[in-house]
Order: C-alpha cells, then sequence, then structure tokens
C-alpha cells in the first residue's frame, strides 16, 4: 500500500503544529482544532471505509465562531474528501421580541 499526501492535507498538518502553542497559553483559545475519525458503512460491502479529518474554528466572539472540516474516508471503491465551512454557535439562540 503506497501513501500519498494531497497539498489539503498537507496544509491541515501545517494548521495543526501552528495550533500547538496557541493550546498551550491559560486564556480560551481563538483557534481551536478537532480531530475526526470517519466510518461508513453502506449496504455494499465495497464502499465500506475509515478515515479521519479535522475541524479548525476560529471564534470570533463568546459564542460565535467560524468552521471549517476537512476529512477523507478510504474504502475499496476509492478515495472520498469532504469539505464543509459555516458559523457555529455556542448555546442556544434567542428569537423574537
Amino acid at each position: 500500500m503506497r501513501l500519498r499526501f494531497l497539498p489539503v492535507q498537507l496544509a491541515l498538518a501545517a494548521l495543526l503544529g501552528a495550533a500547538a502553542p496557541a493550546a498551550a497559553s491559560a486564556a480560551p483559545p481563538r483557534l481551536q482544532v478537532a480531530l475526526e475519525a470517519l466510518f461508513l458503512q453502506p449496504a455494499g460491502s465495497a464502499t465500506r471505509g475509515f478515515g479521519g479529518g479535522v475541524q479548525l474554528a476560529y471564534r470570533l466572539t463568546d459564542r460565535l465562531s467560524l468552521a471549517a472540516d476537512a476529512g477523507e474516508l478510504v474504502s475499496r471503491a476509492g478515495s472520498f474528501h469532504s469539505f464543509a465551512g459555516g458559523c457555529r454557535v455556542a448555546g442556544g439562540v434567542a428569537l423574537g421580541g
């Protein structure tokens, strides 16, 4: 089995390395990093697989963050990549007046 790395994977590894000193500070971190484990079990065994990913979130306020996620799933049918992004709100959101 030969491993190959895409530029996206190398960039995510560099971001993880850059986030390590920020995690050591005593203040709440503005940059949050979460490692993810992925598992897919559809109907057929050919597409069953495993993988991993990383989520990066940058805290704008005490309740609002911008988040981005990238992952890769490896199966017999091939490799699948996923990318996502959006806003994350901590706690409940009150609407109306």
